[in-house]
């Protein structure tokens, strides 16, 4: 009886704080004023509002927002304006791509090769392909060691295509897909990689931010590039703003195993990985460094906000 009193109490508790803070967070907020303390705080934040939607007045209250490429930029620029002591940070985050941005993109997508996604570990073509077949002849479905590299369902990539898997025959050691599956089906020779995708956020594939991701030449005069090198230059948000949050910037990647994937090949060799991916995970947290790194370069001055699990130390 006296421990159910006790969570009664503490239950109360909970439920005081929870309005008092409801509350609190209702009001409009007052920046840089006696209401808010000698430093401006506490201050009030928003990720991701809707902005065709919302009320202005809603978005008014916030002391700094973070947007994203789809927002209305209109409503974004009356905010400003109203208020130019609100802070305002643009999303900049490069460690996954949509499948709508590859639609929305497609000029700057299709030049992505296949080397800089996250893949699972896959195997090759064992014949050339043309752009309609739909049973795709490969090298291996399931390993000496009783592996299986494949699973219906799974979206594979080779060279600038995506492929999804509907059947397969292990006999014939072949795969009955669907073509251009977002990214547009083409020829492919003999000996092309293919590979499972991985899908963390639904509808969207991870890249590799890892050093050991495979340098490739697009012949853009850059040279031999990674991801990360060429997502940098690209994608870089334009407008002026307050700062940049960087989403899903992580001091390891493996933790994605079990649940998202089955296993990682981060350097498209096709191998079993027999560390733990502990090389994998330490080229990982280099590559996101290497990324924010590259954020402070450009954008001096600039807050940049990460949304990690990881400690990253900026020079």
């Amino acid at each position: 009886m006296f421990h159910l009193r006790k969570l009664q109490i503490l239950f109360i508790q909970f439920l005081l704080i929870l309005l008092v803070s409801l509350i609190n967070c209702r009001k409009n907020s007052t920046p840089y004023t006696m209401e808010t303390g000698e430093n401006g705080y506490p201050r009030l934040a928003m990720w991701w509002p809707d902005t065709w939607e919302q009320p202005l007045s809603d978005l008014q209250r916030y002391d700094w927002i973070g947007f994203g490429d789809w927002d209305n930029m209109a409503t974004v620029a009356t905010l400003k304006q109203a208020n130019p002591n609100q802070k305002h940070f643009m999303d900049f985050s490069i460690t996954e791509t949509s499948w709508d941005w590859w639609y929305e993109k497609k000029a700057i997508a299709e030049k992505i090769p296949s080397e800089w996604f996250l893949t699972q570990r896959g195997t090759r073509l064992a014949q050339a392909i043309d752009d309609q077949q739909i049973t795709v002849p490969v090298d291996t479905i399931i390993t000496r060691d009783g592996t299986r590299l494949f699973e219906i369902g799974d979206i594979l990539t080779c060279e600038f295509e995506s492929m999804k898997v509907l059947g397969m025959n292990e006999n014939a050691k072949s795969l009955t897909v669907k073509r251009g599956f977002v990214r547009s089906a083409t020829v492919h020779p003999a000996g092309s990689p293919v590979a499972p995708h991985i899908t963390f956020w639904p509808e969207s594939w991870v890249m590799n931010m890892s050093r050991m991701c495979p340098k490739v030449d697009l012949n853009d005069g850059a040279g031999a590039q990674r991801w990360v090198d060429y997502a940098s230059r690209h994608f870089a948000p334009t407008g002026e703003w307050d700062g940049y949050i960087v989403d899903r910037i992580e001091n390891e990647e493996s933790w994605l195993i079990p649940q998202w994937c089955r296993s990682i090949d981060p350097d498209c060799s096709n191998r079993k990985i027999d560390d733990g991916y502990a090389a994998f995970d330490a080229a990982w947290y280099l590559g996101c460094s290497d990324f924010l790194e590259y954020l402070r370069e450009v954008f001096p001055g600039k807050a940049i906000i990460s949304n990690t699990s990881g400690a990253f130390y900026l020079t």
